[in-house]
């Protein structure tokens, strides 16, 4: 079974360790219930391999929508802008202070 799962995986690439061990037991979890979905609706006509990466195939796929909806939606700047823009904004900011700090 964790061949299984290590070959069939939802994994998506992270360091964060606590998001490994969720990728692990989701993997293992889904060879389980893969197992036991080919028990109760058996499929004579497609391999158990093959019914087994297509259920986990598409439980990954519902999984991951929703939260790859959200990134798609989520306005963000592209990575080699952050930084330089970070600094422009700190540079006005310090050279604009002097005229706001009258102000309450």
């Amino acid at each position: 079974m964790g061949l299984i799962a290590h070959t069939i995986s939802s994994k998506s690439k992270t360091k964060r360790w606590p998001m490994l061990m969720f990728f692990n037991i989701l993997a293992v979890g889904s060879v389980a219930a893969s197992m036991m979905y080919n028990t109760m609706y058996p499929m004579e006509q497609i391999s158990k391999a093959d019914n087994r990466w297509e259920f986990q195939l598409n439980i990954s796929k519902d999984l991951r929508l929703p939260q790859n909806e959200r990134r798609r939606k989520t306005l963000r700047l592209h990575k080699q802008l952050t930084l330089p823009l970070i600094f422009f904004l700190a540079a006005i900011h310090s050279q604009y202070q002097h005229h706001f700090n009258h102000l309450p």
